[in-house]
């Protein structure tokens, strides 16, 4: 009978973890499609608002349909890399160079961050080399720490009566001291204090009404699964630094 209770006891063991690792793949996928359908959805709006008006734009039209195309795929490989990233941790790596992975995000979200009235912008250092990742899954890295970015500066700009100047978001890339390629994502918004810059990384733990907090930890576990790292720098405007090795591998302790 002792025996029949251990069995049982690790089988529901077993199933709570395959239902815990369940509900954090299902809420990382909510996370990131929600924005693309939300786009996909305006797309398919001005198509049909395009092809219903008395003179055809075609132009107009096959532009919105194809930027409707682009959202779709891209949505497919956010879910088909994430659900593989939580079932087994797998990362499809390839030679891609960061510059260019942080230019393609920061230019989509420039519609944003204009609508905000925040100014983005993205600087790299000329002699940086490619780097072994998985080019989505940064993407996904790299656009959650913008959002958060765009969202604290815009706050800030919004939660000050007289504001002087635009806010600011920017992005910077260099190769560091210690041989990593580090990107820095700074804000003009009121800044991390010292007592979350390890909280923030925490699942489900969320400063926003409207957030699911989960954004952060998933960044975090995807680029630590890429051998770098991630950290919140405690100050006045919010700094979140996030490194790579150079060549795939972290380098060896000293």
């Amino acid at each position: 009978m002792t025996i029949d209770e251990q069995q049982r006891a690790a089988a529901d063991f077993r199933e709570s973890l395959r239902l815990a690792a369940a509900g954090e793949m299902a809420a990382a996928i909510t996370h990131e499609i929600n924005q693309p359908l939300t786009a996909m959805s305006g797309y398919a709006t001005a198509g049909q608002l395009l092809a219903a008006a008395p003179v055809l734009d075609r132009a107009c039209l096959d532009d919105a349909m194809g930027r409707l195309v682009e959202e779709s795929r891209r949505t497919a490989a956010v879910v088909r890399r994430l659900r593989d990233f939580f079932r087994s941790g797998a990362t499809r790596l390839e030679r891609h160079a960061l510059a260019d992975i942080a230019a393609r995000v920061t230019a989509a979200l420039q519609p944003r961050a204009q609508a905000a009235g925040i100014s983005l912008t993205c600087t790299a250092q000329d002699t940086l080399a490619p780097v072994l990742v998985d080019d989505v899954q940064l993407e996904v890295v790299l656009r959650n720490l913008l959002i958060n970015a765009l969202d604290s500066a815009a706050a800030a700009q919004a939660g000050t009566a007289a504001a002087s100047g635009k806010g600011s978001v920017t992005v910077s890339l260099a190769v560091n001291k210690a041989g990593m390629q580090q990107m820095e994502v700074r804000d003009s918004g009121a800044g991390i204090g010292a007592d979350d810059v390890e909280r923030i990384f925490e699942a489900f733990v969320t400063t926003k009404t409207n957030g699911m907090g989960i954004g952060l930890a998933i960044c975090r576990a995807i680029v630590e699964a890429h051998g770098g790292a991630l950290w919140a720098v405690p100050g006045t405007g919010g700094l979140l630094c996030l490194t790579l090795p150079q060549d795939g591998l972290a380098p060896a302790s000293p």
